[in-house]
């Protein structure tokens, strides 16, 4: 068979054969060939001419001489999910005396091409891959089942002509995806990935401080930091880059420390600033500071709170420099 596998049952298919002489005799006549598609009769010496899917002849054939001849089904195989038999005979019409007649008929099986499958993804900016899922060569109206990475995905029918067309979006579970189909015990699968134009990657690295550490809060300060494109390419124009000292939005892991001025009344120099651990409850009063960490001035100024824990609206903490006497605070910077 010379023609593709048809698409579609009953379309055209063409074949070629090749006939010989193997006589010394030449056969100066011409000589008729028979095409039979599925022929339900089969004999030593013939095929009935009333199952013929096709017909040429040739002038004549010399003697040891051999032609190729190339013949033409107009219908096809009538159903193009199955295997077919295909026959050619050679002086179908019986016109020439041989020596033997049983070796006239050639008959070869011809088998479906299996199931074959294709994906064609587009880019998207989401976590999915889409896509068209095509194959051919299924089983007309078949049962599909759909797997996406080894799970169950989707489950579809083949058209009556045995084509698959489906409409996919997976999720991007990594950097390469198997798609599956399965009918009965035949598995075909394709891998998959996102074709995206590359893009690039930028990191940054952790900043560092270059100023001095100030001695007043709010205080212009310098940070380098490093900025690298890891992906081959390039990027054009300018790429800002902003700092953030304590952002407050989303959760995060840096640990603050918190500078709390707090005022008040009372007599003497404010005491040398002292570094004690962070907590809402020591903030809120109801840890286990005690009367005699107070200071009898009751005024502190300049202590240093690290910590983790993010506060929350200041305007309702209060913190307690004696047991009696609330105060609340006046000034906060958070600094790295």
């Amino acid at each position: 068979m010379v023609s593709p596998w048809p698409a579609e049952p009953n379309s055209p298919l063409t074949f070629t054969l090749a006939i010989t002489n193997t006589s010394g005799a030449a056969v100066p006549v011409s000589i008729t060939l028979d095409l039979f598609i599925n022929p339900t009769e089969i004999y030593s010496t013939h095929i009935p001419l009333a199952q013929s899917s096709g017909q040429t002849a040739i002038a004549s054939l010399g003697a040891g001489e051999t032609q190729v001849i190339t013949l033409t089904a107009p219908l096809g195989f009538g159903d193009n999910q199955v295997d077919n038999t295909v026959c050619v005979m050679v002086d179908s019409v019986w016109t020439i005396f041989e020596t033997a007649e049983t070796n006239n008929i050639a008959c070869r099986l011809i088998e479906p091409p299996p199931p074959t499958l294709a994906a064609t993804p587009t880019c998207t900016n989401s976590a999915l891959y889409e896509g068209l899922l095509q194959g051919q060569y299924w089983g007309a109206n078949a049962p599909l089942t759909i797997y996406w990475n080894g799970v169950l995905f989707a489950q579809t029918n083949a058209s009556p002509n045995g084509t698959l067309a489906f409409n996919f979006a997976g999720t991007d579970a990594q950097s390469s995806n198997t798609l599956s189909v399965i009918e009965d015990d035949v598995t075909v699968s394709v891998i998959i990935s996102r074709p995206c134009p590359p893009q690039p990657d930028l990191t940054i690295a952790t900043p560092e401080l270059v100023s001095a550490w100030p001695t007043e809060p709010y205080t212009p300060l310098a940070f380098t930091v490093a900025v690298t494109n890891t992906s081959p390419i390039s990027v054009s124009g300018p790429i800002f880059v902003d700092v953030f000292v304590n952002p407050t939005a989303g959760p995060h892991s840096l640990t603050k420390a918190w500078w709390l001025e707090i005022g008040g009344g009372g007599r003497g120099p404010p005491p040398t600033p002292t570094q004690i651990p962070l907590t809402k409850q020591w903030l809120y009063g109801k840890g286990n500071l005690t009367q005699a960490q107070m200071l009898p001035s009751h005024y502190w100024h300049g202590v240093w709170f690290r910590g983790h824990t993010p506060l929350p609206n200041l305007g309702a903490w209060w913190l307690c420099n004696s047991l009696t006497k609330p105060m609340t605070p006046t000034t906060l910077s958070r600094m790295m």
